[in-house]
């Protein structure tokens, strides 16, 4: 998938859930299940999509289901493979770091 295509994606999943009561949700819900089926299928391609998405101006709704979806299941299913690239950029980046706390409470509850 290029960047362009993956930009698409990420903008119909964070319209998906920016929007939780808009008219058109419908229309967004495909790039959900695209993402979630990442986890399996294609990690890279979710850590692509994750660390394009997070940079965006989010809802917290939207963080909320950024952490507790395409994160957590990246580490539940990837997680020894992506484990140093995950601290590393939560180390270099309080945003992203944010996010991964907000993963690790969402496991823990």
């Amino acid at each position: 998938m290029d960047d362009d295509q993956l930009k698409a994606v990420i903008d119909a999943w964070v319209e998906y859930y920016d929007n939780p009561t808009g008219p058109d949700r419908d229309k967004y819900r495909q790039a959900t299940f695209d993402v979630m089926s990442w986890a399996v299928s294609s990690p890279e391609l979710l850590w692509r999509f994750i660390t394009l998405a997070y940079k965006r101006d989010l809802a917290e709704n939207t963080i909320d289901n950024l952490a507790a979806g395409p994160l957590e299941d990246l580490i539940e299913n990837a997680g020894e493979e992506y484990k140093d690239k995950i601290e590393d950029l939560a180390m270099r980046d309080e945003e992203f770091s944010a996010l991964v706390e907000r993963c690790l409470a969402e496991s823990e509850s």
